[in-house]
């Protein structure tokens, strides 16, 4: 790898070099202390390769950031040396959305159930009516084909609900 970078030392002069590092992580090492020496670094870049990365020189504040670097990569080593088992989590994402979704189906079966009590209410009223006008029979048809497919979809939302239950 190839880092290039421009800073301005402590006499104010600009100044543009280049330096080779196998290791990132001692790459950024050599810029902290760059900085930590009073340069101001304005431009910082590491060339790996074709790849070209500009590298946020405020991170490269002079305090040494190697220690950090070697313990988060001991983290990570420690985590992936001992996985989580897959079917542990999926089990309990699994749980977690079968678990929803009840609670969607019993608060739908809830709202279907009040919206069909009301509509009984309301069939049961406009049947009352001794009324041969033509109005009173259209809406005997409609508020019965409503209440046809809310008895539907509460028995469809029943027979889901048994079915996640199971």
């Amino acid at each position: 790898m190839i880092f290039y970078l421009t800073a301005v030392n402590q006499q104010g002069e600009r100044q543009k070099f280049y330096f080779e590092n196998s290791e990132l992580e001692k790459g950024f090492e050599v810029l902290t202390n760059i900085s930590s020496r009073g340069h101001v670094l304005l431009n910082a870049s590491v060339c790996d390769g074709d790849s070209l990365l500009q590298l946020p020189v405020e991170a490269f504040d002079g305090q040494p950031c190697l220690p950090a670097i070697r313990a988060l990569e001991q983290e990570w080593l420690t985590v992936l040396k001992s996985p989580t088992p897959v079917k542990s989590i999926c089990h309990s994402w699994a749980s977690e959305f079968i678990t929803n979704r009840i609670n969607r189906h019993e608060s739908s079966i809830v709202k279907l159930e009040m919206a069909i009590s009301r509509m009984q209410h309301r069939l049961a009223n406009v049947q009352s009516i001794n009324s041969k006008e033509s109005y009173r029979s259209t809406s005997l048809r409609q508020l019965e084909h409503t209440l046809n497919r809310f008895q539907s979809s509460l028995a469809t939302e029943r027979a889901s609900l048994d079915r996640l239950a199971k």
